[in-house]
Parts: structure tokens; C-alpha cells; sequence
């Protein structure tokens, strides 16, 4: 028979003291600690596209459609400043017929950001892209687990346009 005074309570209480404090990275550590060798091989091939992508965006040529993208959207910004006065964009080829919001983007950000337009856009377009992997990946990873995200990545990366 077990005496109810020698029996020890777990209480679940923290005790503070030096280990606490000797490991200010604790939290970040069990944070990190729940994603396994597959989850870090996705975060590093994801942050390897970003590099290379800005390693080698300077690299790109101008494609047929730039331009004219790049026009449409320079339309459509007048069109919104304007007050929706200037009605060109509604006759400049057909491609009122599609969105523009990635050029409205890149239109915009050609006013903020000091280098070349056409290589801002193949920076916008590179994101896109990575984001979309991103996106696959971690979809991957609801549905199948951190495997699929790698195996979904990494598809993705060395697939062609």
C-alpha cells in the first residue's frame, strides 16, 4: 500500500532557473524541432530558387509579349489615375480582355524600384513562379505529408516553362 504522503503530485509547473535561462533559443528550437529533414530540404531548395533567381535574372532576354504587357499595363494605371477618363486601355489590342493586376504591379513598382523595367519583371515573374511551388509544396504537405512537399518542389523546380 502506497502512503498518500510519499506520493510524489506532478503539478506540470515550471521551475525557473538556469537551464531556462542558459537557452535563450529554446523556444525557436521546439519550434523547429517539429519539421523533419524533408520540411528543411523544401525551405532550402525554395531559398536556393530565390537566390538563383536573383543571381540571374540580368540573364533574361526580353520576350515577344513584354512590351506589349508592359504597355497594357502602363494603360491601365493611366486609366485608374485618370479618374477612369482614358479609355485607350479598353482598345489596345484585346487584351482587355485579361487581367492586368501582375501588370499594374509591375508598372507600379517600375516607379518605385531603380532598375530596368523588363528586368523587374522577369524578378516578378521568377517570384510568381516560386511562390507557386511554394504553394504546391505546402498543399503536398496537407495532403500527404513533408515527402510529397519535397517530391512536389522539387518536380516543379526542374520542370521546363
Amino acid at each position: 500500500m502506497i502512503d498518500a504522503a510519499t506520493e510524489p503530485k506532478l503539478t506540470g509547473a515550471r521551475i525557473s532557473g538556469t537551464a531556462e535561462q542558459a537557452l535563450p533559443w529554446s523556444k525557436a528550437i521546439r519550434f523547429f524541432a517539429r519539421f523533419g529533414a524533408y520540411d528543411l530540404a523544401t525551405v532550402v531548395l525554395i531559398a536556393a530558387l530565390g537566390v538563383m533567381v536573383l543571381c540571374t535574372f540580368k540573364d533574361y532576354a526580353i520576350t515577344n509579349d513584354e512590351e506589349v504587357q508592359q504597355r497594357y499595363g502602363e494603360l491601365i494605371v493611366a486609366y485608374y489615375t485618370s479618374g477612369f477618363a482614358k479609355q485607350d486601355v479598353f482598345s489596345f489590342q484585346n487584351l482587355y480582355l485579361y487581367g492586368g493586376l501582375f501588370d499594374i504591379i509591375a508598372v507600379a513598382l517600375s516607379h518605385v524600384v531603380p532598375i530596368d523595367p523588363y528586368d523587374l519583371r522577369h524578378i516578378l515573374c521568377a517570384l510568381m513562379g516560386i511562390g507557386g511551388v511554394g504553394a504546391a509544396a505546402a498543399t503536398a504537405r496537407l495532403i500527404a505529408g513533408p515527402r510529397a512537399a519535397l517530391i512536389a518542389a522539387v518536380g516543379l523546380s526542374v520542370s521546363g516553362a
